[in-house]
């Protein structure tokens, strides 16, 4: 559904938005390197903060997981790094999806639905590390013996 507000009261809403905290370029500049996979960081949230300033900063928070999970997971790392580029990917799309102002939802809609298929991709490649961790490699284990591979699945 498009947005019946006039281009200038969007982008009113664009700069209230920025001028909040809604959008905030370190969020996206490069991740230093990690040597372990990195789980969600809560942002500190004040009670005299606007509800744009508490959004911005969870939305900021699932940006930096993405970004320091993605180098980890490319390079196959270790599972976890898939695990957590998929928990903040899956973090950031519900919290576009919060946007209460109609402009910021038309606008985020679109990436919404390009991180939900990455998403979609994503969970394929893990599914598969789950099946090749914990099905193969311990099937893999059992050697010939029919009974240790049965008793293995």
């Amino acid at each position: 559904m498009k947005s019946k507000r006039s281009a200038k009261a969007q982008s009113k809403v664009a700069t209230d938005g920025a001028r909040e905290g809604v959008i905030q370029g370190a969020a996206w500049r490069e991740a230093e390197e990690v040597t372990q996979p990195v789980h969600f960081v809560a942002p500190r949230l004040r009670a005299n903060q606007s509800a744009a300033q508490g959004w911005a900063q969870i939305v900021q928070a699932a940006i930096r997981q993405v970004r320091a999970n993605e180098a980890g997971a490319r390079r196959g790392a270790n599972v976890e790094y898939l695990h957590q580029w998929r928990v903040g990917l899956r973090r950031l799309r519900v919290m576009l999806g919060m946007a209460r102002d109609p402009a910021w939802r038309d606008r985020l809609t679109p990436i919404r639905k390009r991180l939900g298929a990455f998403s979609d991709l994503l969970g394929e490649a893990r599914n598969w590390d789950v099946f090749v961790l914990d099905t193969l490699k311990p099937l893999a284990a059992t050697g010939t013996d029919p009974g240790a591979r049965a008793r293995a699945l």
